[in-house]
């Protein structure tokens, strides 16, 4: 199985996600969100062409989305890189 590549921004990403529900909710939420946020990098590292092509935003870039999280990818290299993960709603600058 082909393991996601994150990036520095990505990792720092999973790291605010984390702290921001472990400071709503608990330890334990934000832990299983992380989980469910990796689980979907593994599958889309995986099968990259699954994924949504968001050429609008760069070329070649894929998202995917665990609630209320929507993720970017790279897919055009095996396996793809993660780039970044934001909440729904939020404003990307590319």
């Amino acid at each position: 199985m082909n393991e996601p590549l994150l990036t520095d921004e990505a990792k720092n990403d999973l790291v605010e996600i984390w702290a921001t529900l472990a400071e709503a909710r608990d330890e334990r939420t934000a832990d299983r969100m992380n989980q469910k946020i990796y689980a979907m990098c593994r599958v889309k590292a995986q099968f990259p062409e699954t994924g949504r092509l968001r050429e609008d935003i760069g070329p070649g870039l894929r998202s995917a989305i665990v609630r209320p999280y929507v993720f970017f990818f790279g897919a055009p290299v095996r396996p793809p890189s993660f780039c970044a993960f934001c909440a729904g709603g939020a404003t990307l600058n590319p």
